[in-house]
């Protein structure tokens, strides 16, 4: 089960772009730094990630996570600083339930990394209106390994889900894909924690499939 809702808002992107090499233009001598966030109107903020980034030469799957930055949000004045997630995921979130977001509301992002200090402004946005979604049900087999996953995902998988809204000029949205079921069955074991809820790339459309 998930959430019949689409919420709206902003990805702050920032990279700290520093020379590369004579040697190579694509590969940098120096660390870089990405700061990939999302804020949800009325949720917890638990979706703040700092990595560095991966050299081009490298056959690295996934970019080396930043658990040690310092992480704050300001609104209104007022400072929040967020604190490392458990595990070496350079996940960041704010402990507690006294910073309450709200569409409308100015945020402001400060990471403080190796004394360089990265900032980014952004404003929650309303949610879209005229939400539908074609089911609010699908039918996922037990998957016990990648493999079988891969196979299901070959076979053509499951009827996808259709979600439409009304859509404004110039405005991107992102699908969420939680699951909120109080007591879920798990589907499989060796799915990472983070995989379990799904956060779709923004798009500039108002409709998308779920597949």
């Amino acid at each position: 089960m998930f959430k019949k809702q689409i919420l709206l808002s902003v990805l702050i992107s920032i990279f700290l772009m520093s020379g590369c090499t004579e040697e190579s233009p694509l590969i940098s001598d120096v660390d870089l730094v990405v700061v990939w966030a999302y804020l949800y109107a009325g949720e917890p903020v638990t979706n703040i990630k700092i990595t560095s980034t991966i050299p081009l030469d490298t056959d690295s799957s996934g970019a080396p996570p930043i658990n040690n930055a310092v992480v704050s949000l300001i609104k209104d004045g007022e400072l929040y600083e967020c604190i490392p997630s458990p595990g070496d995921s350079g996940y960041y979130h704010y402990p507690d339930t006294s910073m309450p977001i709200s569409a409308g509301d100015n945020f402001t992002i400060e990471v403080e990394y190796n004394d360089d200090i990265i900032t980014a402004q952004t404003i929650v946005p309303e949610k879209p209106i005229n939400v539908s979604i074609s089911s609010t049900e699908m039918s996922i087999p037990d998957f016990n390994d990648m493999q079988a996953l891969r196979e299901w995902q070959m076979g053509g998988g499951s009827e996808p889900i259709q979600i439409t809204w009304d859509s404004e000029e110039d405005s991107w949205y992102y699908v969420m894909l939680e699951n909120i079921d109080s007591n879920p069955i798990e589907l499989n074991s060796w799915m990472h924690e983070r995989m379990k809820d799904f956060i779709f790339p923004p798009i500039n459309d108002n409709t998308y499939n779920i597949r």
